[in-house]
């Protein structure tokens, strides 16, 4: 290959994504021993989070189909091996959350483009995920969520009931006590 054939090439913005990510990675790894990586903390939740944040302005951005590919890669390689392992209470229920804000983000993503059996199978994992932190506020609107998805493809009666189950979801937690 020439040099002038190289310039000419077009800079691709998503081959931006690999590197950063496996620098972004590099530095919240923990060192690995022999009993395997240190425990993790809420400093790793918080990483996480950023990152969710940077993605979400990606899609706000550029669309869901822009950034899709490397939030679920950052998800299947960093995130989710997590969940499989022993935290403080504390971490576990924040590390349930940020996953649960992931997915659902996946989710949408997915649905702006038009891939909503896609999207549904990664809304209904946000909606386990934020169940298992039990955050009522996360499911109320991951259900909103899926529920917008439901009326769109023609399913009023199954969209109410989504709606409905997400309201009764967060009216129960702030009731006053009896």
């Amino acid at each position: 290959m020439e040099r002038r054939d190289i310039v000419k090439a077009p800079f691709i913005l998503a081959a931006l994504g690999a590197p950063s990510r496996d620098w972004l990675l590099a530095t919240l790894e923990e060192t690995a021993t022999e009993q395997g990586p240190r425990q993790v903390g809420m400093r790793q939740v918080a990483g996480i989070r950023d990152m969710f944040s940077l993605f979400q302005d990606l899609d706000v951005m550029r669309g869901g189909g822009h950034a899709r590919t490397a939030l679920v890669e950052y998800m299947q390689s960093y995130v989710l091996p997590l969940l499989k392992r022993e935290h403080e209470p504390a971490v576990q229920q924040a590390l349930f959350e940020a996953t649960a804000e992931q997915s659902y983000l996946v989710g949408w993503m997915a649905y702006d483009d038009g891939e909503h059996g896609l999207a549904q199978r990664y809304l209904i994992q946000a909606l386990r995920l934020a169940q298992a932190s039990n955050s009522a506020a996360l499911g109320a609107h991951i259900l909103a969520g899926m529920s917008d998805q439901a009326n769109l493809l023609g399913h009023p009666r199954e969209a109410l009931m989504l709606a409905r189950a997400g309201r009764r979801g967060v009216a129960e937690t702030i009731r006053p006590p009896a």
